[in-house]
């Protein structure tokens, strides 16, 4: 497929034409630029540019544990995510309905579970991953955005892990991660497939 690469009013790069898994991935793609969001665990929004600076200022005073940034930092309730608000957060913004699911829901739904979720579970062979597929970890998830060789890939994730490197820098993309063995063993591979679910008039569900 041609993609007609477009420059945005901003000066990022945006895709016309785009598959949906790449309309997310560049949604993705477009959070990790903005570079003023920090991680929080149960952090799920972020709106003015003050409140993010309010954030990273406490973090940089205060440096709780990720757990209990939001409990020490209340400026953080305004500008964070956490993995699974990420994910959301990131088909919300290519205009796709995605439903909030902790790690420990796509761990466990049953496939009926998942289908009603608009998701899949593709299994867990690395041929078959593609672009914009959920990996799933213990405690973790991320979005894939290419394979590089059969068993490393490059993700994009918020994280409070090795990859942070400060307040304002929670959204991170690390390369040529191992699949089967990043965040703990890969326990589960999700696919979005409810793309009908494309929303109209840009607003949240």
């Amino acid at each position: 497929m041609l993609y007609i690469i477009l420059l945005t009013l901003g000066g990022g790069v945006g895709i016309a034409n785009a598959s949906p898994a790449e309309q997310v991935l560049q949604a993705a793609r477009e959070y990790l630029e903005r570079g003023e969001i920090s991680y929080a665990f149960g952090g799920t929004d972020f709106d003015q540019e003050k409140n993010c600076e309010a954030c990273d200022q406490c973090l940089l005073t205060w440096s709780p544990k990720p757990r209990e940034v939001l409990e020490q930092c209340a400026m953080c309730q305004g500008c964070s995510l956490d993995c699974s608000h990420f994910i959301r957060a990131s088909f919300e913004k290519a205009g796709y309905r995605f439903p909030y699911l902790t790690t420990r829901s796509m761990r466990m739904a049953t496939l009926e579970e998942l289908e009603a979720y608009g998701l899949r579970d593709v299994g867990l062979e690395r041929s078959r991953l593609e672009p914009g597929d959920l990996l799933v970890y213990p405690g973790h998830v991320v979005m894939l955005e290419a394979m590089q060789d059969a068993f490393r890939g490059d993700i994009i994730h918020a994280t409070a892990g090795r990859a942070l490197k400060g307040p304002g820098l929670g959204i991170q993309r690390e390369r040529w991660v191992p699949i089967e063995y990043f965040h703990g063993p890969l326990v589960r591979v999700l696919r979005y497939r409810n793309w009908s679910s494309k929303k109209k008039d840009g607003s949240k569900p």
